[in-house]
């Protein structure tokens, strides 16, 4: 699926400052800021995945890509295969850029 396209699928819920995706038994929180990313942080369960665009300075018990998580490995793909949320970072397909070592 092209990118423009995904981007375009309404699977996004607005609550509050936040946008968040139920993928059957996934939760997807995106947050951006700090103030949304700290509601994003509060609202998350084991299980979620919080993606926000500042540093997350404490692990809450959710799974957190924040700005740091994302520099480390670019962008990243999110599929679903049975009942379990796939990833693949640009860095695993593509492996290490020369200008990010």
């Amino acid at each position: 699926m092209a990118q423009r396209q995904a981007a375009s699928r309404d699977m996004f819920a607005e609550k509050d400052r936040l946008r968040i995706a139920t993928l059957r038994n996934n939760v997807i929180i995106h947050a951006t800021g700090k103030r949304a990313a700290a509601l994003a942080l509060e609202e998350c369960r084991e299980g979620d995945l919080v993606v926000v665009n500042v540093k997350v300075e404490q692990q809450p018990e959710c799974d957190v890509m924040d700005v740091v998580h994302l520099r480390e490995t670019g962008s990243i793909a999110l599929w679903i295969e049975g009942e379990t949320l796939r990833r693949e970072t640009a860095r695993q397909r593509q492996g290490a850029r020369l200008w990010t070592q």
